[in-house]
This record gives C-alpha cells, structure tokens and sequence, in this order.
C-alpha cells in the first residue's frame, strides 16, 4: 500500500470517528433534554410518606370540616375509626391507602391556582385527605378533584400548592367516593367482625339462654381427639355433641354486624340480655364475650353487646339464630333402642 492510499485510509478513518464522536454528543445531549422536560412535566406530590409515622388520617369534602373521616392509631398501634366509637378500621384497607399514597406523583396539567376552578379542585370542591404525626404536625395536605379524568386517573394537588397534577390512581374509591353526592360515611372502612378468635383456641364455654350451662373441653386418654363435656352433667346421659359444640363455636367466630353504635345510650336491653355467651382460652383468658340484648323487627336485628371493650351493634337475626342455642342443642342424640333385638334378648 502506498503512503498516498494509506493517508487517504486515515483521513477517512477520522472522519467517521468524528461523525461518530459528534453523533453521540448529540445523543447524550437529546436525553438530557428528554430528562430535563420530564422532571419539569412531572411532580412529586408525596415521597417515602411511610405509615409508622402518621398517627392520624383526617378526610373531609369541600369546606365541609366538621364532617370529618377521622383514622387514628391506638397505644397497640391497630388503626380505630373515631367517630365509629373506636372501632378498629379494617387493616387490610389501610394498608392500601398508605401504600397508594406513600410514594405519590403524576403530570403536571396546570401550574396555576387561577386554574383550580377548570379541574374543580378549589378548597371547596375537593377532597381534602391530611396525613398527620405525634401532635397534630401536619405531614401532608393532599386536595383530589371529583373530575374523571379517566379510568384509575385523578387530578391531586398539595393544599399549599399551584400544581394540578394527573395521578394514575383512583384515591377516592379508599373512601368510597364516586361523585360529588357520595356520603363520606366511616361504615365502609369499619371492622365489623366482632371476634378474632379461632374455635380451636376455645377450651370453656359459657352459656345462659334461659338457663345457665357450662362446657369444658378434654383430651380424653385413648380418644382420637378432643371431647366436650358438660360441667356439671345433670344426668349420666348429659353428653355433649362435640360436632355440635365445634358448630356453634365457629358461628360465634364468623359474627359480623351491621353497624356499630353508641355505647353509651341505655336503650339498648342489655339490662336484661336474652343470650349470654363467654368463651375462656386455654390460659382461662376470655377471647369472646358477647350479650344480646333488643330486637328489632322492622329491621330483623337485634342489639349485640361485645365486652369488655364494650361496643355496642346491629347484627342480623339470620346470625342470632345460629347462636342462640339452649342446653338441649348440644346435646349428644340418644341411640334409640331396637325392638327386634330387645325380642331377641328376651328369648
């Protein structure tokens, strides 16, 4: 190869690393600007807003605050409904929430307060969740608009804030918010199971439905599996129906009502319950124990009382049927004697 061809070779060698060198440039400088547009364009409405420091979430509609959603935290840590009377909310749904909203942010679709009336995000048209610490410190102000913005889309701003930004998150439906007429109504974030016990925890069970009665568990020696008995036994026939026992007892564990209600009214029956029902754990510690008190028959509920945390509800007759159990039900069926064989036996 001559000196001439090989320059040539080189002088085109550099050329396409020039090319090449200045095509990069222009790469590395196009995704910079992407980078720079999207963090203009997008907004961090909330950043690692983590549940083990909020102790109370406060919701309300509008510039209606005295109709406030209150969650807050117990001295157990379990999260209550306070104008439920205490009630714990249902883990499960809060969980969520704070999940959802933990690390929360969308498009910017606006960036001035002049323009909160398009997205009917005002103060009075939102709705305003508040995230608070220890001491009622505000953590986080968030307003979300009513404004479908499409399917699992809402438009949310900081309370303190010019920016509406499009989420792709449906907020409201934690609440059980769809428009503007929807109740903001505590009952859809309530536990209303009464109970937390399993059956096979129960070893004693108290009952009084007209008379009192009493049944333990044992380990009878030889037997496959546990016994109940009744304590005293009346007669030397007073056996107790162990499946029956398991029956009630997982009836009482599946006890669900309709609403919670105000403890501290005394129109409720309890003066006088028609049904007594406390369970003992194996360490004689009482997991459930529950009164019945008025019915009402218009509604097909009766009044139910839960102790000692005494919280008052409504639970349905269809529950109370499979409770509501008399010394008779749990007794073991007697084997009906044979004619032929007593014949039999005769001869």
């Amino acid at each position: 190869m001559t000196f001439k061809k090989l320059l040539v070779l080189i002088c085109v060698v550099a050329v396409l690393l020039i090319f090449a060198f200045a095509k990069k440039t222009i790469r590395q400088k196009e995704i910079a600007r992407q980078e720079a547009q999207e963090k203009l364009s997008v907004c961090v409405l909330t950043k690692d807003l983590a549940g083990s420091f909020i102790a109370k979430i406060l919701v309300y509609k509008g510039s209606d605050e005295n109709n406030k959603l209150s969650i807050s935290k117990d001295k157990e840590g379990n999260w209550i409904l306070e104008r439920k009377f205490g009630i714990r909310a249902k883990k499960e749904k809060i969980d969520k929430l704070l999940k959802e909203l933990g690390d929360l942010k969308g498009e910017i679709r606006a960036a001035s307060g002049d323009l909160f009336g398009d997205f009917q995000i005002k103060d009075n048209q939102g709705v305003h969740i508040i995230f608070e610490a220890d001491g009622g410190k505000v953590l986080k102000h968030l307003v979300v608009s009513f404004l479908v913005a499409g399917r699992d889309k809402n438009f949310v701003r900081l309370a303190a804030g010019q920016e509406v930004v499009l989420v792709a998150k449906n907020i409201l439906e934690h609440f059980n918010l769809f428009d503007k007429e929807s109740k903001l109504d505590e009952t859809f974030l309530a536990d209303l199971k009464l109970f937390s016990f399993t059956p096979k925890q129960i070893q004693k069970i108290e009952l009084s439905a007209g008379e009192s009665f009493v049944l333990k568990k044992s380990q009878p020696e030889g037997a496959s599996g546990p016994a109940w008995n009744f304590e005293p036994a009346k007669t030397l026939a007073d056996e107790a129906d162990t499946a029956k026992v398991d029956e009630f007892l997982r009836d009482v564990s599946g006890l669900y009502a309709k609403d919670v209600l105000d403890p501290g009214l005394n129109t409720y029956g309890f003066d006088q319950p028609a049904l007594r029902i406390v369970l003992e754990d194996a360490q004689a510690k009482i997991a459930a124990e529950v009164e019945l008190g008025s019915y009402l028959e218009k509604e097909k509920l009766h009044y139910v009382r839960v102790l000692p945390a005494n919280f008052v509800y409504k639970v349905s007759d269809t529950y109370i049927q499979k409770i509501n159990k008399g010394r008779q039900f749990f007794l073991k069926p007697q084997e009906k004697e044979n004619p032929a064989k007593n014949k039999e036996s005769k001869k």
